[in-house]
């Protein structure tokens, strides 16, 4: 399906462009296909996935259904209010990312828990996946996030997802 847009040469832009993320699962209950794509690529060894407390609700049951080894790494969020891509966020992720060996960071989310996600395996180093929660934002497949460095928003280098896992039924509730 993506073929053609895997690998262009010579853009009119100038540049060369590679798309990373090469597995796609996106149907009613894809959740459920995620242990086999882990073994596919081999990073079912030590997944951790990372929510907040409403994507948890959203998705944690449906994925800790299906990816039963999987270490929980969620941000907890007092009800009306919202995460922000804060680097006090990012870096301790990041730190227990490093130091538990995990073979695939999973994101649980939307683009804030996605980018924050993004960048701490960006920093340690491990490969990604990306399970949106909703639909709002076309940045799932980047290779860049939008975070809060120093006090500074920014654009940031980052880890470009090896899958992508759009459960439509959890995105449609």
């Amino acid at each position: 399906m993506f073929e053609e847009l895997i690998k262009i040469d010579n853009c009119e832009c100038g540049r060369s462009h590679e798309l990373t993320t090469k597995h796609y699962i996106v149907k009613e209950g894809a959740i459920a296909d995620l242990p086999g794509l882990l073994a596919d690529l081999g990073l079912e060894k030590s997944p951790i996935c990372v929510y907040d407390t409403n994507t948890m609700e959203a998705a944690g049951e449906r994925m800790h259904d299906c990816v039963k080894n999987a270490e929980d790494y969620v941000f907890e969020v007092e009800p009306g209010t919202l995460l922000h891509p804060l680097d006090s966020e990012i870096y301790p992720l990041a730190d227990h990312m490093k130091a538990g060996d995990y073979s695939v960071a999973i994101s649980v989310g939307g683009g804030v828990i996605t980018d924050i996600t993004r960048y701490a395996a960006f920093l340690a180093g491990i490969p990604l996946i990306t399970v949106p929660t909703c639909a709002s934002v076309d940045g799932f497949v980047s290779n860049t996030c939008a975070v809060v460095l120093n006090n500074m928003k920014t654009s940031a280098p980052a880890k470009s997802p090896v899958a992508v896992c759009a459960d439509v039924d959890v995105i449609s509730q």
